[in-house]
């Protein structure tokens, strides 16, 4: 079940979602909270071979918007994060959707990684993988409105320790394969 702006106040009280930076209230819609472009970016260096059959270091070149705005060209791929962390209890899972106003110029802000299902009750600092597909340049800033995180009501209780990320690096957004 898809929660409501109500559910979601109501499980933020009791502290079934947590925020970090605290949750502002002026950031709720009608199903979910808008999140904001972190300050990381990294810009996936041309002319890799990836090679799953044997483990790879994927090499970046980083950008930090706290030094200066980002310019996204046509065909552009990036991985970024949100401001925003969230903590859930076990039976909420977390998902990311888009801003239509980006999509509407082509860019996406993830390719599969729509639902955050890294361990219930441990910080989760959405990764997004940021595509622009579209035909204009794009400025990218620190804080910009990027998306939504909903939550849906699992059938049960996700155990404790049965997901883990492998994508959890603390203070990073780097992949490992």
């Amino acid at each position: 079940m898809l929660l409501s702006n109500a559910s979601i106040l109501k499980c933020i009280a009791q502290k079934q979602i947590e925020f970090n930076p605290q949750f502002d209230p002026a950031k709720l819609g009608p199903v979910g909270v808008r999140v904001h472009l972190g300050s990381e970016l990294l810009i996936p260096q041309a002319g890799q071979t990836i090679d799953f059959e044997k483990k790879s270091d994927i090499r970046y070149d980083k950008h930090d918007l706290l030094n200066g705005d980002y310019l996204f060209k046509p065909g552009d791929f990036i991985l970024a994060t949100t401001v925003e962390q969230i903590k859930t209890g076990s039976e909420l899972m977390p998902f990311l959707d888009g801003r239509s106003t980006l999509a509407r110029l082509g860019m996406t802000i993830y390719n599969t990684a729509l639902l955050l299902d890294g361990p219930s009750n441990e910080w989760n600092k959405p990764v997004l993988e940021v595509k622009n597909h579209g035909n204009f340049d794009i400025r990218l800033t620190f804080r910009m409105p990027i998306g939504m995180i909903s939550f849906i009501r699992v059938s049960a209780p996700i155990i404790k320790g049965e997901i883990k990320s492998r994508y959890s690096l603390p203070g990073s957004i780097m992949p490992l394969l």
